[in-house]
């Protein structure tokens, strides 16, 4: 239902917009080629729903929100004008903003029609904003490294770093381990990179015989556990826990347990710690510690359908028959359900405009599909 949206606009030198992208048309409604972060849910026939009926919402067809900590790249392709002659200079301002308004425009019309208010307008807010000037000149080498120069080697190294997690995010491994690579480079004494690049490296992993990404990913740990601790981390936790989980791919399971249970120890309600750790000990066959480490998980979050399905088989094991049966029924509660997936089908075979968004590299051009917000019969209905 909410609407946040980058804008972008790229403007030749005499002023002209040479391509806008997340525009507002006259009538209030957004650019339907804008990147917006939204999330799609389906009713139980495939419709998307737009008037916040969330008890109809069956399945999340489409979802590029972006959690805490995390980053987005957005992409944008048009042509830059033609320098015609020689020595020639041409200078094109780019401008990147992003907007938010509190709903989607087709949500708030429908609300204010049926109370007789369409005067009233939904501000818009602008949450950031950033210009860049690129000069191109004919028959020269561009040379664009003025906003490089002007920053401290700190903040481009965050920048990369910022940069190597959205292209982490958008499963572009190779990319963002040599981004995080450079932020290292800029701003060596900051483990934070390392361990991202670590990440990075992990992630590619096939689990061949050879486990090459996982080798490649243990020195970058190692190296980032011997700098000074960040103040936010002084134990060195979250290195520590990558660690672990590279010693549990290459087979060193005690010890990737030993580490993880000290990590755990002194973050006993982090639940991805304390779900490794579980997964961990159920390998070693330490089953009645397992059982402790996935019931600490469901102590942080009750809805935690990945500690139900390893307690289910472990309660059954202990012969506690009724927490076994309990934990398999909130395991089949809160789980995706597998039987909605033909209904996300069905909305893209209806919208194939949509297909593109799905891909998480894709960029936005003049001759990008229109997404309008869906209404009427497409969409599901009030009640």
């Amino acid at each position: 239902m909410y609407e946040p949206w980058v804008e972008f606009e790229a403007i030749d030198s005499s002023g002209k917009t040479i391509f806008q992208s997340g525009f507002i048309k006259p009538d209030g409604t957004l650019d339907e080629s804008a990147h917006v972060y939204k999330t799609i849910l389906l009713d139980d026939k495939g419709r998307p729903i737009t008037r916040h009926q969330v008890w109809l919402a069956r399945v999340k067809a489409y979802d590029n929100s972006i959690p805490p900590g995390r980053s987005d790249i957005v992409r944008y392709r048009f042509r830059m004008p033609k320098v015609e002659k020689a020595g020639g200079v041409t200078a094109v301002k780019l401008r990147a903003r992003v907007n938010y308004r509190r709903f989607i425009h087709e949500y708030t019309d429908y609300v204010l029609t049926r109370h007789n208010a369409k005067q009233l307008k939904v501000p818009i807010v602008r949450m950031a904003e950033a210009e860049l000037v690129i000069v191109t000149r004919k028959g020269k080498k561009t040379d664009n490294n003025t906003l490089r120069n002007a920053l401290a080697r700190e903040q481009l190294s965050r920048r990369w770093n910022d940069y190597g997690i959205g292209l982490l995010e958008q499963a572009q491994y190779g990319q963002a381990s040599e981004a995080f690579r450079r932020a290292s480079e800029l701003n060596p004494r900051d483990s934070d990179v390392l361990i991202n690049a670590a990440i990075a490296e992990m992630r590619t992993e096939r689990y061949g015989p050879e486990r090459e990404q996982l080798h490649k990913a243990m020195p970058l740990l190692e190296k980032a556990l011997v700098l000074p601790a960040p103040k936010v981390d002084p134990t060195h936790a979250r290195g520590r826990f990558y660690r672990a989980l590279v010693l549990r791919g290459v087979g060193r399971t005690q010890e990737a347990a030993d580490e993880l249970a000290k990590v755990a120890h002194e973050y006993p309600t982090d639940r991805e710690v304390q779900r490794q750790l579980g997964q961990t000990l159920y390998a070693l066959g330490r089953v009645a510690e397992a059982r402790a480490a996935f019931e600490a998980v469901i102590g942080v979050d009750p809805n935690d359908h990945g500690a139900y399905q390893f307690l289910a088989p472990i309660y059954t094991g202990e012969g506690r028959l009724a927490d076994a049966q309990r934990a398999r029924s909130l395991y089949l509660l809160w789980r995706d359900d597998p039987l909605v997936d033909p209904l996300a089908a069905r909305f893209y075979q209806a919208n194939p405009q949509w297909f593109e968004e799905r891909v998480s590299s894709h960029a936005h051009a003049v001759d990008s599909p229109l997404r309008p917000t869906i209404t009427g019969l497409f969409a599901a209905p009030d009640r």
